[in-house]
């Protein structure tokens, strides 16, 4: 589900590579392969919390720019994103604000 979703919203790289050795394709001919960022997805009390490893030229530029519509996609008020580390971008998609709830 999550490869199809990045690749809807943009944060998936398409590059073009020769053929592997062992194949039967011609070493002249180029293949379309697609990265997706790998995710580690883990449920919270005010939402979800993933975090996608950054590939190629995919950064953190790139998901916020893509925020907006993983809101319409997953179908929450609001995805807030932050660099953990050089490689590693937290997507938090909330579906309570964890700040104006009050406490039980």
């Amino acid at each position: 589900m999550w490869r199809r979703t990045a690749v809807r919203v943009g944060l998936a790289q398409t590059e073009r590579v020769r053929p592997p050795l062992w194949s039967s394709r011609p070493q002249t001919v180029a293949v379309r392969r697609e990265l997706v960022p790998a995710v580690r997805v883990q449920v919270r009390r005010w939402g979800v919390e993933v975090d996608a490893a950054t590939v190629g030229r995919l950064g953190l530029v790139e998901f916020q720019n893509a925020a907006g519509h993983l809101v319409g996609a997953w179908r929450v008020p609001q995805v807030r994103v932050a660099q953990v580390r050089p490689g590693l971008v937290r997507l938090r998609a909330l579906l309570v604000c964890p700040l104006t709830r009050t406490a039980v």
